[in-house]
């Protein structure tokens, strides 16, 4: 009987672990799929920053090179942060 009982424990043991290794692998798998998405969120608006920086450029001809670079830093990180926060775009 008591050989059963310590069986029985180490099973109940097992499938817990079991679950929660389960449990853990799919929250990796949705973080890696959320990460995915974040990486071709940003891929694309550093390609829209990309197209737009030289309409920018020719826009505003009369700020400095130094001027400009701030102000699309500020612009890309404004957006970035939003993405990250998940605050609409």
């Amino acid at each position: 009987m008591f050989i059963y009982s310590v069986m029985d424990g180490s099973f109940r043991e097992t499938r817990h672990l079991k679950d929660l290794l389960l449990v853990n692998l799919d929250f990796i798998q949705q973080q890696q799929e959320l990460l995915s998405e974040k990486d071709k969120r940003i891929q694309h608006l550093q390609h829209e920053n990309d197209t737009v920086r030289p309409a920018s450029i020719t826009e505003s001809a009369c700020c400095s090179d130094q001027q400009m670079t701030v102000q699309l830093r500020t612009h890309t990180h404004t957006r970035l942060t939003a993405l990250f926060l998940g605050l609409p775009r």
